[in-house]
């Protein structure tokens, strides 16, 4: 299965961009995955839901804040209302910074949302 981080470096105070790749690094290792970085507002939607299109099993990770969160989850759904004429439910888990250094989660732990094929 892949993995698909989409990194939001708008999000928050500053970007994290760094810290991000570098935690992806460390515990993807092994671990097919690719990283995305958005460059314009509403770029993660359209990644995720281009990636969701594919018809690949995947997981996306949201890198962000809860709206980079809303973005990723609003455009896997948008591929899956698309692509199979129903909204699919999938449990959401974000991976943004406050919440992983509070929680101590790993990436190998939280997936933002999953899509089945």
């Amino acid at each position: 299965m892949k993995h698909l981080f989409i990194i939001n470096p708008a999000a928050g105070s500053h970007d994290q961009t760094d810290w991000y790749r570098a935690q992806i690094e460390t515990h993807c290792a092994g671990l097919d995955y690719e990283i995305r970085v958005s460059q314009a507002p509403g770029q993660c939607r359209q990644i995720a839901r281009a990636a969701a299109e594919t018809g690949e099993a995947l997981r996306l990770y949201a890198c962000g804040g809860d709206g980079t969160l809303n973005e990723v989850a609003s455009g896997a759904e948008e591929a899956a209302t698309i692509l199979y004429g129903f909204s699919r439910k999938a449990p959401l888990f974000p991976t943004f910074p406050g919440c992983w250094t509070q929680r101590k989660r790993s990436l190998t732990s939280s997936a933002a949302m999953t899509i089945w094929r």
